[in-house]
């Protein structure tokens, strides 16, 4: 395979983030993510609905993982381009993009010409939505 296909949500039992597979759980539509303890036994960390998001298959500046619903931070870096925009993360027709914070428009996610920095996400920092809540 050549990208990592993974997926992080909030665990319902504890309110930390994990890591791993998505899976369905329940006729419901409950998912769980599933992951392997240090024995190699699969365990499955029931998340709270909504929280899922797939790593986007990129890092960011620091290194650190991009996943759907994380907030970031795009520094064009080429002429004319220039200045910062602050985005939310989404998975649209199949790509990743960086959707403006008013919902109205995006770029894919991301290109050699953008250095980017996740700020945080939409469910840890809400803060950060300035009341566009509604359309994460």
């Amino acid at each position: 395979m050549s990208r990592a296909i993974k997926f992080r949500g909030k665990s319902k039992e504890t309110g930390q983030w994990v890591y791993g597979g998505l899976v369905k759980v329940s006729s419901a539509g409950s998912l769980a993510i599933a992951t392997l303890d240090n024995k190699g036994h699969l365990k499955l960390h029931e998340i709270i609905k909504g929280t899922e998001g797939q790593y986007s298959g990129l890092n960011d500046r620091n290194d650190r993982e991009i996943y759907e619903r994380d907030i970031c931070n795009a520094e064009e870096m080429l002429f004319p381009l220039s200045g910062t925009r602050t985005g939310i993360v989404k998975f649209y027709d199949g790509s990743f993009l960086l959707e403006n914070m008013d919902g109205k428009d995006g770029d894919y996610l991301f290109s050699e010409t953008a250095e980017t920095t996740i700020i945080g996400n939409i469910h840890d920092n809400p803060e950060l939505l300035g009341g566009e809540a509604a359309n994460a």
